[in-house]
């Protein structure tokens, strides 16, 4: 008797946080959602209110976890201390760089929210959170899907912009990086690679204009959503 008392004590906080990761992540899922119904609807302020709002609560939503966490706590600890840092380091300084040269708003590239976020939330949050129930290949996997109904909204609410068949490769294209990203993440065990990755893909979709027709294809298959 005593040891199913233990084993429940010790079920009910992980329930908790079960659904509290569930449920975070489907109001991050709304929110963006809603503001892209939003924008491709013509209401440009009320998205624009709509996005902040989201930056906020997933910034917030996956501190929490992060710290409430055993596992993501202690991965959050390695990510410090990692030295794969540098990658990024030199990959930032690589591309303002070749803003500088080009004259272009490095802003655009420092600031690009999602690289950084999309990294965030969907490796290490929900790819590192699932690999303790499902295993690191289904979890993979699982945040892959996740990255493609994230994005899909895209989709949905601007069908002009992807229509038939266009719409079901803009799917593929979105899970294929969702496999690449979190592939990424399965051996470095950090996002420091993928957000230099995510960043320069974005790079290349700036650096597009200065590019042959022939290597359109580039930027435009790889870069971030």
């Amino acid at each position: 008797m005593d040891t199913i008392y233990v084993k429940e004590t010790f079920m009910a906080p992980q329930r908790r946080m079960i659904l509290v990761f569930v449920l975070g992540e489907a109001a991050a899922f709304i929110l963006y959602f809603v503001f892209v119904y939003l924008a491709t609807s013509g209401s440009v302020a009320n998205a624009a209110s709509i996005y902040i709002l989201y930056l906020v609560f997933i910034v917030l939503f996956a501190g929490y976890v992060s710290l409430t966490d055993s596992d993501l706590r202690k991965s959050l600890t390695d990510l410090v201390a990692s030295k794969d840092m540098a990658i990024l380091m030199i990959a930032v300084a690589a591309w303002i760089l070749i803003f500088a040269v080009f004259r272009q708003d490095t802003y655009q590239l420092l600031l690009y929210f999602p690289a950084y976020l999309d990294e965030i939330n969907f490796r290490f949050v929900i790819q590192r959170k699932l690999t303790g129930y499902v295993g690191k290949e289904k979890a993979v996997l699982a945040q892959a899907l996740a990255f493609t109904l994230f994005y899909s909204s895209f989709t949905v609410f601007e069908q002009a912009g992807y229509p038939w068949p266009y719409n079901l490769l803009d799917l593929l294209d979105t899970f294929s990086m969702g496999i690449l990203y979190g592939i990424i993440y399965y051996f470095r065990r950090n996002v420091y690679g993928d957000i230099a990755l995510h960043l320069s893909f974005l790079g290349l979709s700036y650096m597009a204009q200065y590019m042959p027709l022939s290597f359109y294809w580039i930027p435009y298959i790889f870069s971030p959503i």
